[in-house]
């Protein structure tokens, strides 16, 4: 049986991005799966159940602001690797970064191809397979 490949999560509320995005994984990162989300809480309730390898997360976001639903990843699942992308005011979001105590990677828009799946890789490179768990139900064996 094959291996599955690296799951990633992504939040932004604009769906041709999301498609975009997808797109060029696809055929980059051919083993890589993608969930994607255009609201926070949809993917707080995901992350509930599922196993993501790395989370990604546009700064805005309906209803809540992107770094705020980092932050509640990170603490409900420590040592996530997490992503905060944005198109715009990037030293801005650097400082409120650097206000939390939280380990985040931030890219800007637009993104270059060779330089997405690049940084894709990396965060994905930097973290341990399926670092998010489940948190219903019992603990699966080793």
């Amino acid at each position: 049986m094959e291996a599955r490949g690296p799951l990633v999560l992504v939040v932004d509320d604009e769906p041709d991005f999301l498609q975009s995005l997808e797109d060029v994984l696809k055929i980059y990162l051919p083993r890589l799966r993608l969930v994607a989300f255009t609201r926070a809480a949809a993917a707080f309730e995901f992350l509930e159940h599922a196993s993501v390898d790395l989370v990604i997360a546009d700064y805005r976001l309906p209803g809540q602001d992107g770094l705020t639903f980092l932050q509640r990843v990170a603490e409900r699942w420590p040592g996530t690797s997490l992503v905060l992308v944005s198109a715009f005011g990037q030293g801005h979001l650097r400082r409120l970064i650097q206000g939390r105590d939280l380990d985040v990677r931030l890219w800007a828009k637009p993104f270059e191809v060779d330089r997405l799946v690049a940084q894709v890789q990396e965060a994905l490179d930097h973290t341990a397979p399926a670092a998010i768990r489940p948190s219903r139900g019992p603990a699966a064996a080793p």
